[in-house]
């Protein structure tokens, strides 16, 4: 049978949590989140990874993925950094991508590029910002299919780092609570746009502020919740905004301990390069060319005195991410 989430939210946080989030009940499902596989990455997981990192990728952008492969994307696939090589195959990579109205010249590019290195997942919807949303649970509804085993998943955005030995040892050292956890950077109730590039309709989304949810650029959920948030999705109205919708609002309704943790960053954070080093599991807004200057610096972390180091270089110029101390 499948549930009722306004039942379930009413469980949660009594009746009046369910007029607060919307001002109709829905009985019928609003949006379904089934795609065909044009690409389907079936081989991507194996009976032991621990840990799946799910990259929203565009089709064009190949030399964004390839800058991933080649730095802190390759943890997943071969023993880069060998003080952390018992974290090798417990983590996989798979970008997600759609299938926007390109030539098929471009189509056949990603075949080869997955040939090459069978991480990637094509579906065949339209591919657009406000279809994001649409993205990741089209990508959660390939986890439950081709990853079952899976037991933790990262959402990361195409523009950031992360230090997979550190976010693993993270998840290891946590326990979590039997409705389902979420990791990330968490912000509180955010106003609701009604203009611009992240607006949102009453239609959509009728109260004025979110719930509180995790910043979109990176945030964990545990694989035990994932079939649950498609589900609860397919019964509540379609919101844009990926991150408060997933972590916020299906978040909300299916009890899930959504967990705040300063190892993550938010889109505008700057931090001192040091603070990189030493502690943060993921920051965001990084280019290519700042993408392999973090990967220099994650190889030589080892090395004495590298924070004085770091922070008497041109790292800020290169990184805007980082600030001077």
């Amino acid at each position: 049978m499948v549930p009722d989430p306004y039942t379930r939210l009413s469980q949660v946080s009594g009746v009046r949590a369910i007029k607060a989030f919307y001002s109709r009940v829905w009985k019928t499902k609003t949006t379904r989140y089934s795609a065909k596989f044009i690409i389907d990455g079936q081989h991507i997981c194996t009976n032991s990874t621990f840990l799946l990192i799910l990259i929203p990728s565009i089709i064009e952008n190949v030399d964004i993925r390839n800058s991933i492969r080649r730095t802190w994307g390759s943890v997943c696939t071969a023993s880069s950094m060998k003080t952390h090589s018992m974290f090798m195959n417990v983590s996989k990579l798979a970008f997600i991508v759609g299938n926007k109205s390109v030539s098929g010249h471009l189509n056949q590019l990603l075949r080869e590029e997955h040939a090459v290195h069978g991480d990637i997942v094509q579906a065949d919807f339209n591919d657009t910002f406000y279809n994001l949303t649409r993205k990741m649970l089209i990508a959660f509804n390939w986890v439950n299919e081709f990853c079952t085993n899976v037991q933790y998943i990262l959402k990361a955005d195409e523009d950031a780092f992360v230090h997979i030995p550190r976010l693993l040892m993270f998840l290891r050292s946590q326990k979590h609570d039997k409705n389902g956890v979420m990791y990330g950077y968490k912000y509180g109730s955010s106003r609701v746009s009604r203009f611009g590039k992240y607006k949102v309709s009453e239609d959509e989304f009728p109260r004025q502020y979110f719930p509180p949810y995790l910043s979109g650029t990176s945030y964990v959920i545990s694989s035990d919740i994932i079939l649950q948030l498609v589900t609860l999705a397919e019964y509540t109205p379609y919101c844009p905004v990926e991150d408060a919708f997933i972590t916020g609002i299906l978040a909300t309704i299916a009890g899930v301990s959504v967990q705040h943790s300063r190892q993550f960053t938010h889109l505008l954070e700057k931090i001192v390069p040091c603070e990189f080093v030493q502690s943060k599991i993921v920051v965001t807004g990084v280019n290519i060319q700042c993408r392999y200057l973090l990967w220099k610096l994650i190889m030589r972390m080892s090395e004495e005195n590298i924070c004085r180091q770091i922070s008497h270089s041109d790292i800020s110029t290169t990184c805007p991410i980082f600030m001077h101390e």
